[in-house]
């Protein structure tokens, strides 16, 4: 059974940037460190890396706020998860069973285990 009791989980609301309202949520496990769920605020990891993996951020599109902001934001981020943009974990990206440890079921959709609790066995 594991232990959430180590377990925090944070979220804030994101003023500014795709839409009014957006959230991030921060996940802090005891034995794996702290993931983001970035909502609609990262569409995948090319927003981080780069469209070539240059390193230069590519933002999102905009409803709703400024680019100048989302840069703000995707700084915050990747220095909240010490600059691994895999603990990043963008809602729109098709390739995060490329990332991590993943299977993909009868009907075409995939599960992708981005973190296990310590002593945990992969449930894949």
């Amino acid at each position: 059974m594991t232990d959430y009791s180590v377990w925090v989980l944070e979220y804030g609301f994101v003023d500014g940037t795709h839409t009014a309202g957006s959230q991030v949520v921060s996940v802090t496990t005891g034995g794996n460190g702290r993931w983001l769920l970035a909502g609609d605020n990262v569409y995948a990891y090319e927003n981080l890396e780069g469209l070539h993996g240059d390193g230069v951020f590519a933002p999102i599109a905009m409803t709703a706020g400024s680019a100048a902001d989302w840069l703000r934001l995707a700084d915050s981020m990747l220095s909240a998860v010490g600059g691994e943009t895999r603990r990043i974990i963008p809602f729109h990206e098709a390739r995060l069973w490329e990332r991590f440890p993943s299977r993909e079921l009868a009907d075409g959709l995939h599960i992708a285990e981005v973190s296990l609790a310590d002593g945990q066995d992969s449930l894949l």
